[in-house]
Protein backbone atom coordinates (compact mmCIF):
# COMPACT_ATOMS: atom_id res chain seq x y z
CA UNK A 1 0.00 0.00 0.00
CA UNK A 2 2.76 2.02 1.02
CA UNK A 3 4.21 2.24 -2.56
CA UNK A 4 0.87 2.54 -4.39
CA UNK A 5 0.34 5.82 -2.24
CA UNK A 6 3.78 6.64 -3.48
CA UNK A 7 3.42 6.09 -7.06
CA UNK A 8 -0.41 7.93 -7.00
CA UNK A 9 1.47 11.14 -5.35
CA UNK A 10 4.33 11.05 -7.86
CA UNK A 11 1.95 10.68 -10.80
CA UNK A 12 -0.39 13.19 -9.62
CA UNK A 13 2.60 15.84 -9.14
CA UNK A 14 3.30 15.29 -12.84
CA UNK A 15 -0.58 15.08 -14.45
CA UNK A 16 -1.68 18.24 -12.46
CA UNK A 17 1.06 20.48 -13.12
CA UNK A 18 3.03 19.22 -16.49
CA UNK A 19 4.95 22.36 -17.44
CA UNK A 20 6.29 23.14 -14.01
CA UNK A 21 7.22 19.40 -13.59
CA UNK A 22 9.08 18.94 -16.63
CA UNK A 23 10.75 22.65 -16.88
CA UNK A 24 11.33 23.96 -13.24
CA UNK A 25 14.90 25.01 -13.15
CA UNK A 26 15.76 23.40 -16.00
CA UNK A 27 17.06 20.74 -14.23
CA UNK A 28 16.91 17.41 -16.15
CA UNK A 29 19.41 15.82 -14.17
CA UNK A 30 17.00 15.98 -11.65
CA UNK A 31 13.94 14.76 -13.29
CA UNK A 32 15.86 11.74 -14.58
CA UNK A 33 16.48 10.91 -10.87
CA UNK A 34 12.49 11.24 -10.12
CA UNK A 35 11.33 8.78 -13.00
CA UNK A 36 14.39 6.16 -12.01
CA UNK A 37 12.39 6.44 -8.54
CA UNK A 38 9.04 6.33 -9.68
CA UNK A 39 10.40 3.36 -12.10
CA UNK A 40 11.34 1.45 -8.64
CA UNK A 41 8.27 2.35 -7.04
CA UNK A 42 6.43 0.71 -10.10
CA UNK A 43 8.77 -2.69 -9.79
CA UNK A 44 8.49 -2.81 -5.80
CA UNK A 45 4.58 -2.55 -6.33
CA UNK A 46 4.35 -5.21 -8.55
CA UNK A 47 6.78 -7.47 -6.28
CA UNK A 48 4.43 -6.81 -3.42
CA UNK A 49 1.26 -7.95 -5.67
CA UNK A 50 2.55 -10.81 -6.44
CA UNK A 51 3.92 -12.00 -3.02
CA UNK A 52 -0.01 -10.98 -1.95
CA UNK A 53 -0.82 -13.41 -4.44
CA UNK A 54 1.31 -16.17 -3.10
CA UNK A 55 0.02 -15.75 0.44
CA UNK A 56 -3.62 -16.18 -0.94
CA UNK A 57 -2.40 -18.97 -2.21
CA UNK A 58 -0.37 -20.35 0.32
CA UNK A 59 -3.22 -19.95 2.91
CA UNK A 60 -5.08 -22.06 0.50
CA UNK A 61 -2.73 -25.19 0.96
CA UNK A 62 -3.87 -28.12 2.96
CA UNK A 63 -1.28 -27.93 6.20
CA UNK A 64 1.33 -30.86 6.91
CA UNK A 65 2.94 -33.56 5.09
CA UNK A 66 1.07 -35.76 3.64
CA UNK A 67 1.34 -39.35 2.19
CA UNK A 68 2.70 -40.06 -1.44
CA UNK A 69 3.55 -42.98 -3.39
CA UNK A 70 6.70 -42.59 -6.16
CA UNK A 71 10.03 -43.34 -7.60
CA UNK A 72 12.24 -41.09 -8.83
CA UNK A 73 15.53 -41.68 -10.53
CA UNK A 74 18.92 -40.38 -10.55
CA UNK A 75 18.71 -36.20 -10.19
CA UNK A 76 21.20 -33.97 -11.58
CA UNK A 77 20.17 -31.51 -9.71
CA UNK A 78 22.36 -29.27 -7.20
CA UNK A 79 22.45 -31.05 -4.07
CA UNK A 80 24.23 -31.22 -0.64
CA UNK A 81 24.88 -34.36 1.57
CA UNK A 82 26.21 -37.90 1.54
CA UNK A 83 25.66 -39.96 -1.35
CA UNK A 84 24.86 -42.64 0.67
CA UNK A 85 22.59 -40.72 3.36
CA UNK A 86 19.02 -43.04 3.83
CA UNK A 87 16.57 -40.00 3.38
CA UNK A 88 16.31 -37.22 0.75
CA UNK A 89 15.01 -34.37 0.75
CA UNK A 90 14.14 -32.45 -2.09
CA UNK A 91 13.11 -28.89 -2.55
CA UNK A 92 11.44 -27.54 -5.34
CA UNK A 93 12.44 -23.89 -5.00
CA UNK A 94 11.89 -20.20 -7.07
CA UNK A 95 14.22 -17.87 -6.30
CA UNK A 96 11.77 -14.53 -6.79
CA UNK A 97 10.01 -17.15 -4.38
CA UNK A 98 9.25 -15.27 -0.56
CA UNK A 99 8.50 -18.24 1.07
CA UNK A 100 11.28 -19.67 -0.49
CA UNK A 101 13.77 -17.21 0.65
CA UNK A 102 11.93 -17.67 3.65
CA UNK A 103 12.28 -21.40 4.34
CA UNK A 104 16.24 -20.45 3.41
CA UNK A 105 16.70 -17.97 5.74
CA UNK A 106 15.08 -19.79 8.61
CA UNK A 107 14.56 -23.36 7.85
CA UNK A 108 17.45 -24.87 5.76
CA UNK A 109 20.07 -23.92 7.75
CA UNK A 110 18.66 -25.69 10.91
CA UNK A 111 17.95 -28.82 8.53
CA UNK A 112 21.54 -28.74 6.98
CA UNK A 113 23.37 -28.51 10.42
CA UNK A 114 21.52 -31.35 12.37
CA UNK A 115 20.43 -33.87 9.43
CA UNK A 116 22.86 -32.97 6.23
CA UNK A 117 26.32 -32.93 7.79
CA UNK A 118 26.02 -35.79 10.08
CA UNK A 119 24.84 -37.74 7.16
CA UNK A 120 21.32 -38.59 8.13
CA UNK A 121 19.86 -36.83 5.00
CA UNK A 122 20.99 -35.56 1.21
CA UNK A 123 19.11 -32.23 0.05
CA UNK A 124 18.55 -31.51 -3.28
CA UNK A 125 17.58 -28.35 -4.67
CA UNK A 126 15.64 -28.22 -7.87
CA UNK A 127 14.77 -25.43 -9.42
CA UNK A 128 10.92 -24.71 -10.46
CA UNK A 129 10.61 -21.27 -11.66
CA UNK A 130 7.04 -20.13 -11.96
CA UNK A 131 7.40 -17.65 -15.21
CA UNK A 132 3.79 -16.21 -14.66
CA UNK A 133 4.86 -14.71 -11.40
CA UNK A 134 8.59 -14.23 -11.28
CA UNK A 135 9.62 -13.20 -14.81
CA UNK A 136 13.78 -13.44 -13.67
CA UNK A 137 13.53 -16.84 -11.83
CA UNK A 138 14.47 -18.49 -14.57
CA UNK A 139 17.67 -16.65 -15.02
CA UNK A 140 18.13 -16.67 -11.74
CA UNK A 141 18.41 -20.65 -11.74
CA UNK A 142 20.46 -20.63 -14.46
CA UNK A 143 23.18 -17.94 -12.65
CA UNK A 144 22.67 -20.00 -9.85
CA UNK A 145 24.03 -23.05 -12.16
CA UNK A 146 27.15 -21.11 -14.22
CA UNK A 147 28.12 -20.39 -10.59
CA UNK A 148 28.23 -24.03 -9.62
CA UNK A 149 30.62 -24.44 -12.69
CA UNK A 150 32.91 -22.71 -10.58
CA UNK A 151 31.98 -24.76 -7.16
CA UNK A 152 30.10 -21.74 -5.55
CA UNK A 153 26.37 -23.07 -6.13
CA UNK A 154 25.52 -22.90 -3.08
CA UNK A 155 27.25 -19.17 -2.37
CA UNK A 156 25.20 -17.58 -5.00
CA UNK A 157 22.28 -19.64 -4.14
CA UNK A 158 22.15 -17.73 -0.85
CA UNK A 159 23.08 -14.51 -2.28
CA UNK A 160 19.95 -14.28 -4.64
CA UNK A 161 17.70 -15.33 -1.84
CA UNK A 162 19.75 -12.13 -0.29
CA UNK A 163 19.23 -9.70 -2.96
CA UNK A 164 15.87 -10.67 -4.58
CA UNK A 165 14.73 -7.59 -5.10
CA UNK A 166 17.61 -6.64 -6.54
CA UNK A 167 18.40 -9.49 -9.02
CA UNK A 168 19.87 -7.54 -11.86
CA UNK A 169 22.60 -7.54 -13.08
CA UNK A 170 23.94 -10.64 -12.39
CA UNK A 171 27.58 -9.77 -12.85
CA UNK A 172 27.57 -7.94 -10.01
CA UNK A 173 26.45 -11.28 -7.81
CA UNK A 174 29.72 -13.30 -9.80
CA UNK A 175 31.62 -10.43 -8.67
CA UNK A 176 31.08 -10.37 -5.33
CA UNK A 177 31.62 -14.00 -4.96
CA UNK A 178 34.79 -14.12 -6.54
CA UNK A 179 33.93 -15.78 -9.55
CA UNK A 180 35.75 -15.76 -13.13
CA UNK A 181 33.40 -12.83 -14.72
CA UNK A 182 33.70 -13.89 -18.33
CA UNK A 183 33.51 -17.61 -17.86
CA UNK A 184 30.29 -16.74 -16.03
CA UNK A 185 28.73 -14.23 -18.50
CA UNK A 186 29.86 -16.77 -21.10
CA UNK A 187 27.60 -19.53 -19.47
CA UNK A 188 24.88 -17.08 -18.81
CA UNK A 189 25.05 -15.99 -22.45
CA UNK A 190 25.12 -19.45 -23.77
CA UNK A 191 21.77 -20.55 -22.75
CA UNK A 192 23.16 -23.69 -21.77
CA UNK A 193 21.51 -24.85 -18.38
CA UNK A 194 17.31 -23.07 -19.19
CA UNK A 195 16.46 -25.93 -21.41
CA UNK A 196 17.34 -28.15 -18.60
CA UNK A 197 15.65 -26.41 -16.11
CA UNK A 198 13.00 -25.88 -17.75
CA UNK A 199 12.56 -29.59 -18.72
CA UNK A 200 12.60 -30.13 -15.33
CA UNK A 201 10.39 -27.99 -13.95
CA UNK A 202 7.98 -29.18 -17.12
CA UNK A 203 8.71 -32.99 -15.15
CA UNK A 204 7.36 -31.62 -11.45
CA UNK A 205 3.97 -30.23 -12.95
CA UNK A 206 3.31 -33.63 -14.82
CA UNK A 207 4.18 -34.89 -11.22
CA UNK A 208 1.79 -33.02 -9.40
CA UNK A 209 4.03 -29.86 -8.08
CA UNK A 210 2.28 -27.06 -8.69
CA UNK A 211 3.51 -24.17 -5.91
CA UNK A 212 6.76 -23.13 -4.42
CA UNK A 213 8.34 -24.52 -2.29
CA UNK A 214 7.10 -28.04 -2.39
CA UNK A 215 9.37 -30.80 -0.54
CA UNK A 216 9.27 -34.37 -1.26
CA UNK A 217 11.21 -36.33 1.48
CA UNK A 218 12.07 -40.32 0.71
CA UNK A 219 14.35 -42.92 1.30
CA UNK A 220 17.06 -43.67 -1.17
CA UNK A 221 17.19 -47.00 -2.51
CA UNK A 222 20.48 -47.63 -4.75
CA UNK A 223 19.93 -45.15 -7.54
CA UNK A 224 16.64 -44.14 -6.65
CA UNK A 225 14.80 -42.43 -4.42
CA UNK A 226 10.78 -43.78 -3.29
CA UNK A 227 9.15 -40.77 -1.55
CA UNK A 228 6.43 -41.17 1.02
CA UNK A 229 5.49 -37.34 1.98
CA UNK A 230 5.30 -34.02 0.62
CA UNK A 231 5.05 -30.72 1.96
CA UNK A 232 3.79 -27.48 0.06
CA UNK A 233 4.46 -24.36 1.30
CA UNK A 234 7.23 -23.24 3.91
CA UNK A 235 6.76 -24.37 7.16
CA UNK A 236 8.93 -24.17 10.38
CA UNK A 237 11.72 -26.18 11.37
CA UNK A 238 10.11 -28.45 13.82
CA UNK A 239 7.95 -29.39 11.67
CA UNK A 240 10.72 -30.67 9.11
CA UNK A 241 12.46 -32.36 12.15
CA UNK A 242 9.27 -34.52 13.54
CA UNK A 243 8.82 -35.89 10.03
CA UNK A 244 12.50 -36.48 9.45
CA UNK A 245 13.04 -38.47 12.86
CA UNK A 246 9.74 -40.30 12.22
CA UNK A 247 11.60 -42.03 9.09
CA UNK A 248 14.74 -42.40 10.81
CA UNK A 249 13.27 -43.95 13.28
CA UNK A 250 11.38 -46.77 11.00
CA UNK A 251 13.29 -50.18 10.82
CA UNK A 252 15.53 -50.16 7.86
CA UNK A 253 13.75 -52.31 5.12
CA UNK A 254 15.41 -55.64 4.38
CA UNK A 255 16.79 -56.03 0.73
Amino acid sequence: MKHSMAIAAALSAVLLNPLSAWTADGDEASLRDEVHTLRDEVRALQQDMREFKQAIAAAKRPAGWEKVDAVLGPEDSPQVGEGDARLVLIEFSDYQCPFCARHYTDTFRQIEKEYVATGKLRYVLAEFPIAQLHPLALKAAVAARCARDQGKFWEMHARLFANQRQLEPWSAHAEALGLDATVFQSCMDSGKYEGEIQRNAAAAQQGGIASTPTFLLGIASGDTVKVVRRLRGAAPYPAFKAEIDALLAEPVAVK
